[in-house]
């Protein structure tokens, strides 16, 4: 072949295969496209929103909000990659839609709802995610379908903390959660303290550890891997007391840490956890904190020690560990190795946990009452389904005593589905802790969207913990089932063939030329 062969086939060779070997950005206009939306909170949840998100390259930062799709209001940030927006003086317990981006390039219309001034109150409690992609994505489609205000992360939110991508990839994860709802993270091991974690959440006070308020709870979130990066516990310790000392008052004292003062493992029994039990129990004993969750141990363990739950929740897809009777501790209740997240419900009096699995199914349960009497609840998790529609579907209502006294009254609930069907059921004597199921055969009689409400001691016979928690919804959505087109020919076989065309067509050339 020579020289001007040569050039020629360079050419071909170029103009072939350059739109699937050089970056597409080299030939594109700047990228605008809002990317990694979430929420946070850096001020009072009642009354802001901070709403984040990036683009490939830097813009203006506008977040246009109201309480349609109409909007009707607009909050303006700085020039940026990465944006931070917060908006102010939003009224209480209200839904608003939102949408973000520059002025001209727009993301889709999410929502959020605003603080309660109420003290009841739901929130998601997860923790290390890491870098198993589909494990991760799989507990956030068993989060996503629950009604819940907010969410904690303990933690390992990615493998590396200096590498951007993997915070890119995580947040694209867990979009479907975070987009909507506040998510409150604290820092692990592996976020290895890098600014990423600074530059992508915008949280309150120093973020490192900061604290806040929502209904009836006040939240310590805390750095417990400060030593790992030479530093001592000295400052945080004198800020968490002035933190809880501050907030004596608050009906219930939640704290957030990613490694465990308590757990049934082998970190455990080799003494990395006795500087947190030396210098944070005491503290939390002194101050009546109610419940301690951290992650760091791949599993599922609850623990109890003087009037302080302890709770292990690092199941949201980093690689698991056994959870080994070897090395159990006595202050452990339950442990379990899986994937998994918790759901917990507050009223002033009461405190509801309930964990699960990937497939929505409840594992464990625990409630504090404050008050000794029966309480009557539906227990199902999640609170959304969606199904085919015409397809016949079991539907189990779960009803249980979650009080402190047996219930010795037959009482009587009602169903209500938004159609315009309901019956009445009748719940029989229940001791503490005993369930009774209610199954029904339902087809949703066309698409769409149908609330099922619950309505327990319709009578007002039983004097109960707490009053309020006696309607429940479900909510289902019916819709047609879709085939998936998939072509003759696999993406694989495509690129092979785009290949060998392309060599066809320069050898064809060289050919001629040739001649």
């Amino acid at each position: 072949m020579n020289r001007r062969n040569v050039l020629v086939f360079t050419f071909c060779f170029i103009l072939v295969f350059s739109p699937f070997v050089l970056p597409i950005h080299t030939f594109a206009k700047k990228d605008y496209t809002p990317l990694s939306v979430h929420l946070t909170w850096q001020h009072d949840p009642k009354t802001t929103m901070t709403i984040s998100w990036r683009t490939v390259d830097a813009t203006e930062s506008i977040v246009q909000y109201g309480k349609d799709d109409s909007f009707g209001s607009e909050e303006a940030g700085v020039f940026a990659i990465w944006h931070h927006v917060e908006l102010t003086d939003l009224t209480p317990d209200t839904i608003y839609h939102y949408r973000v981006g520059n002025g001209e390039t727009w993301s889709e219309h999410y929502s959020f709802k605003t603080g309660t001034i109420g003290k009841h109150t739901r929130f998601i409690a997860w923790g290390d995610s890491r870098h198993f992609r589909d494990v991760r994505r799989s507990v956030v489609d068993a989060v996503k379908n629950i009604n819940f205000d907010l969410s904690i992360f303990t933690g390992d939110f990615v493998d590396a903390g200096r590498y951007a991508s993997q915070w890119y990839e995580g947040l694209a994860d867990f979009a479907p959660v975070i987009r909507n709802i506040p998510f409150m993270s604290i820092l692990g091991n592996h976020e290895d303290n890098h600014s990423n974690y600074y530059e992508f959440f915008a949280l309150p006070e120093k973020e490192e550890y900061y604290s806040f308020n929502y209904g009836a709870i006040h939240f310590s979130m805390l750095h417990s891997c400060i030593p790992d990066y030479g530093g001592t516990f000295d400052e945080e310790i004198d800020w968490l007391i002035n933190d809880l000392e501050i907030h004596e008052n608050y009906d219930w004292k939640v704290v957030a840490m990613h490694r465990p003062a308590f757990s049934s493992s082998q970190r455990n029994a080799q003494g990395d956890y006795d500087d947190l039990k030396s210098l944070f129990v005491p503290i939390f004993e002194q101050y009546g904190v109610d419940l301690v969750f951290s992650g760091h141990d791949h599993f599922y363990e609850r623990l109890h020690k003087n009037n302080i739950t302890y709770m292990i929740t690092a199941g949201a897809g980093a690689p698991l560990y056994s959870y080994l009777p070897f090395y159990k501790v006595p202050e452990s209740v339950f442990g379990v190795s899986k994937n998994h997240a918790v759901f917990i419900e507050v009223y002033e009096n009461q405190l509801n946990l309930k964990a699960f699995d990937i497939n929505q199914t409840i594992f464990d349960t625990f409630t504090i009452n404050r008050i000794t009497k029966p309480d009557l609840q539906v227990t199902n998790l999640p609170t959304t389904h969606t199904h085919l529609v015409n397809e016949s579907k079991d539907i189990t209502i779960s009803i249980s005593n979650m009080g402190e006294e047996n219930i010795t009254l037959e009482t009587k609930a009602t169903i209500q589905i938004s159609n315009g069907s309901s019956w009445e059921i009748n719940i029989p004597f229940l001791n503490i802790n005993e369930s009774v199921n209610f199954t029904y055969k339902w087809v949703a009689p066309g698409l769409g969207a149908y609330n099922w409400k619950i309505t327990l001691d319709t009578e007002d016979l039983i004097d109960e913990v707490v009053e309020e928690n006696n309607i429940f919804e479900l909510n289902f959505i019916a819709i047609e089932e879709t085939i998936e087109k998939t072509s003759f020919i696999l993406p694989d076989l495509w690129g092979f063939l785009v290949v060998l065309s392309a060599l066809m067509i320069t050898v064809s050339i060289i050919k001629k030329r040739k001649k």
